[in-house]
């Protein structure tokens, strides 16, 4: 009985113990977020410096090519994008609070750096996530957010169903040139290996790009990362239901020209023939967007 209780007792100590931690960890996260805030201004660039341009590193994961429209040149994707900066206003002394080194408070509450998708094509303003950032004690910031894009996607379609894309998405500044704000891309490459498989496109590559563009409006150049989405359509359904018809098309026309000139049924089947071909043209353009440059090769055969 002695042990029972010894054991209940141990147990309570530990549990208060526990609880009383947490309470001090919450207390000193508080006292932090207080003094971090205290004539905090997120509409100013964090830089004690003004004259410095802020680095801000870029990296793109993508989560899902949802679809690609090619009638309308348009690439739907769900994306995580992490942005990492320093912000100078944000540096404390971790052995003033119990060792605390790194702590998450609400973006909306600090400067964020202005990174739009110049490419998107969206029917209404796009709204990013007010998730929360996190903060080390150093003033490096890490802000991550997921958000569903829809970017516009220039197809060349000649090799149609067999055809090979690639989509960009451009990132930078709207406002920032690049004395104000530097943007690099983490890596190379995107983040492909949590992508969901898409039904009608493989995903061959992500790759990234920094470019510095100056622009006639402005003295300054700005910059801009570009991620260029790699895809290659599967073939199988446009066989099933654009190629084989095709096909059957055309035996059926050259079976049209072997009938002997007085056979009844050479009539019909020209104009048979004739019906699907414009019903089958028709249905090709209803997939395809109006491009001038390419024809598909099942267009040129028909």
């Amino acid at each position: 009985m002695a042990g029972f209780h010894g054991v209940v007792t141990t147990y309570t100590t530990v549990v208060m113990f526990l609880a009383l931690g947490a309470a001090q960890n919450i207390a000193t996260k508080n006292r932090l977020r207080k003094v971090l805030m205290t004539d905090y201004n997120s509409g100013v660039r964090p830089k004690i410096n003004s004259t410095e341009a802020i680095a801000v590193y870029l990296d793109v994961v993508l989560h899902q090519i949802i679809e690609v429209v090619s009638k309308s040149q348009l690439l739907i994707t769900n994306l995580r994008v992490k942005q990492y900066w320093k912000d100078e206003f944000l540096v404390w002394d971790h052995a003033e609070f119990n060792g605390l080194s790194k702590i998450r408070i609400p973006s909306e509450q600090i400067w964020r750096p202005d990174i739009y998708l110049f490419n998107r094509q969206q029917e209404e303003e796009v709204v990013i996530p007010d998730t929360w950032a996190e903060l080390n004690h150093t003033g490096h910031v890490k802000w991550t957010y997921i958000i569903t894009m829809r970017s516009t996607c220039l197809q060349r379609l000649l090799g149609f169903p067999h055809d090979e894309q690639v989509c960009p998405l451009q990132f930078g500044s709207w406002t920032n040139d690049i004395q104000a704000l530097s943007l690099y891309n983490l890596s190379s490459v995107g983040d492909i290996s949590e992508t969901v498989q898409n039904e009608e496109w493989e995903l061959v590559s992500m790759t990234a790009a920094r470019n510095v563009e100056l622009y006639s409006c402005c003295p300054y150049p700005y910059v801009d990362v570009m991620y260029y989405i790699k895809i290659v359509r599967r073939p199988l359904y446009y066989y099933y239901y654009f190629v084989a018809p095709c096909v059957i098309i055309m035996v059926l026309t050259l079976v049209g020209f072997w009938l002997p000139p007085d056979c009844e049924e050479k009539l019909s089947l020209s104009i048979t023939m004739l019906l699907s071909v414009v019903f089958y043209l028709q249905l090709l353009a209803e997939k395809l967007p109006p491009d001038s440059n390419d024809v598909p090769v099942l267009g040129e055969i028909l």
